[in-house]
């Protein structure tokens, strides 16, 4: 039992972190384990950029269960953890069902590396996260209603295609969802970006009448003037030119 145990490591949907460096969270449970392999496994999971790119890189200090991070990058630092045992077996439970879709679709990359050399069983929700799985299991009330891989699945056209279809559907309106979203800001930017510009015609707009009535005097002085002053006026000029 205790080799079995020491043999199987778990990732969780709410990864556990403390109130360590990202270091000492990977490292937690080892003693002998150089920087290099603490470095090899956070890039399996696509973690060892965003460390590197804090100040204080994996010296970073987290605070209570990671709430410095966002889920994706605790999820891959658990996962690094998980890979530094080198496990034969790896549980996954859920460990991308409270991850939005940009943040699933980095840690899913993570997993899919985690998975090389070793058994995986994999407990999702999310069939994006089992669909290059070799076997599947669908379960319904706790009872097994069919196994096979994606493909075959998907052809039985049965309750794992009924799943897919649902969310395929669900993603579609998340992506409207988001769209809607971004569509929002791009209006809210440039109404802001006309304001500013009303914003600047209106304190350009006086001086220019300004200038332009100065203008308008000034050439209605000179056309009430005399043929020899005006004269006089084009010799100063003629002068102040040359």
């Amino acid at each position: 039992m205790k080799w079995l145990r020491e043999h199987i490591d778990v990732v969780n949907q709410e990864p556990v972190l403390f109130h360590k460096t990202i270091r000492e969270n990977i490292l937690f449970g080892f003693d002998s384990v150089t920087n290099e392999q603490i470095h090899q496994a956070a890039k399996m999971t696509n973690g060892h950029v965003f460390i590197m790119a804090l100040p204080n890189k994996y010296e970073t200090l987290l605070g209570e269960r990671g709430t410095t991070l966002s889920d994706g990058q605790k999820q891959r630092i658990a996962i690094a953890r998980a890979l530094l045992r080198d496990p034969k077996i790896l549980l996954l439970d859920e460990a991308t069902s409270a991850l939005d879709n940009g943040s699933e679709k980095i840690v899913q990359e993570a997993l899919e590396r985690a998975a090389q050399n070793r058994t995986t069983l994999v407990i999702a929700h999310r069939l994006s996260t089992i669909r290059r799985a070799d076997k599947i299991i669908v379960m319904e009330n706790g009872e097994i209603v069919e196994e096979g891989d994606h493909e075959s699945l998907m052809n039985v056209q049965g309750h794992y295609f009924n799943l897919a279809k649902q969310q395929n559907l669900r993603q579609i309106e998340e992506q409207d969802e988001e769209l809607k979203l971004e569509n929002k800001e791009i209006t809210k930017l440039m109404l802001n970006d006309q304001m500013k510009d009303i914003s600047i015609d209106k304190t350009v707009t006086p001086i220019v009448k300004s200038s332009s009535y100065e203008k308008k005097k000034s050439l209605e002085a000179y056309n009430l003037l005399e043929n020899d002053d005006k004269s006089k006026i084009k010799t100063k000029v003629i002068k102040i030119n040359s």
